[in-house]
């Protein structure tokens, strides 16, 4: 296991929130780049994004690159608000999850999806709260056998409803079959995606001996922007049970 350089990080309000102390752990500074000038992305895993009739979360075109990931059980949860696909009171349906990674060398991560629910820890600002699970969790591979920026697709069962302000989280179990070539923890490849802008309390990562959750834009990314990932989003169709239109909810 590896171990992560110590400083002190401002989390109270968010530990205090979820009933954890205030952690001493934090990886360290990241050393972010703009993107490579040619970088192409492909899609990996099913629906694309355009199909879906709204996207929840940062969906936006890539600006920045950053070494990052620092396994084990490095988790990166994405604030999913279901009311945005305007689906009214029955809650949103979740299509797909979305993290797109740069692959600066050809390697797998073995990696968990979950879904959190959110506790809100000051006004208008939520968290997620891992001791409440709302989905999950379902294990995955990260493929980036190929190389390059990929889109990486986690299609969610038909039936996934959330009805309430969430977080969608992806934790890195181990190292996989990807490099660490220093042996400072933090691995070369993937690199995270990063947008134009960063939005407070929508991207957190949390890590054994964190303490709970880190806002990435507060704690790191302040100056450059949000990771990406997303969700594709949909509204449950309204029927009658064992109508063809439930069956379309179950099997679309």
């Amino acid at each position: 296991m590896h171990l992560r350089h110590r400083f002190v990080l401002p989390l109270l309000a968010i530990c205090l929130s979820l009933g954890v102390p205030p952690a001493l752990a934090a990886k360290r500074t990241p050393n972010v780049k703009s993107l490579p000038s040619g970088m192409t992305q492909r899609v990996v895993g099913g629906i694309n994004a355009i199909q879906a009739p709204c996207q929840l979360g940062q969906p936006g075109a890539p600006t920045w690159t950053t070494q990052f990931i620092y396994p084990p059980d490095d988790e990166y949860c994405q604030f999913v608000d279901p009311a945005s696909c305007a689906c009214g009171a029955g809650g949103g349906l979740l299509l797909a999850v979305h993290w797109d990674l740069s692959w600066t060398t050809p390697c797998q991560l073995p990696a968990v999806l979950k879904i959190y629910k959110s506790v809100l820890v000051s006004p208008g600002c939520y968290a997620p709260d891992p001791s409440q699970v709302l989905y999950g969790p379902i294990s995955v591979t990260l493929d980036g056998s190929a190389g390059g920026a990929i889109d990486h697709v986690i299609p969610l069962p038909a039936h996934t409803i959330i009805d309430e302000l969430a977080f969608v989280c992806i934790t890195v179990s181990n190292d996989g079959t990807c490099p660490d070539v220093d042996q400072d923890g933090t691995l070369d490849s993937p690199e995270l995606f990063l947008d134009a802008s960063c939005d407070n309390c929508n991207s957190y990562n949390i890590f054994p001996g964190s303490g709970g959750p880190y806002d990435l834009c507060t704690s790191y990314f302040g100056p450059y922007g949000n990771p990406l990932m997303w969700v594709d989003g949909d509204c449950p169709v309204p029927t009658l049970p064992g109508s063809w239109g439930h069956l379309r909810t179950l099997y679309r």
